[in-house]
């Protein structure tokens, strides 16, 4: 196989790793809410906000600056360090 070619099966398989864990992260949080209300009396309302505006808005808090970043300046530099491949 050419190199083009693991490459492009090594970005697929990141790329496949990342959409899981995305994935189970929102299925989690959908997954305790109901003890989380219990648990700490919450209304439908309050247990909407916690999992739907907060949860946008960190998203939103933490996304503009890595969007900026990546647009200004180099791209490989906003990958946190254990995810850096070590290409420059």
């Amino acid at each position: 196989m050419n190199p083009e070619g693991r490459y492009a099966r090594y970005v697929l398989a990141v790329l496949t790793v990342v959409y899981t864990v995305n994935h189970a992260d929102r299925q989690i949080l959908s997954i305790v809410l109901p003890l989380i209300k219990h648990d700490l009396g919450f209304t439908d309302t309050q247990l909407g906000a916690l999992s739907g505006t907060a949860f946008a808005l960190v998203y939103v808090a933490v996304g503009l600056p890595i969007a900026r970043r990546a647009d200004g300046g180099h791209r490989v530099t906003i990958s946190p360090w254990p995810w850096r491949s070590g290409a420059r």
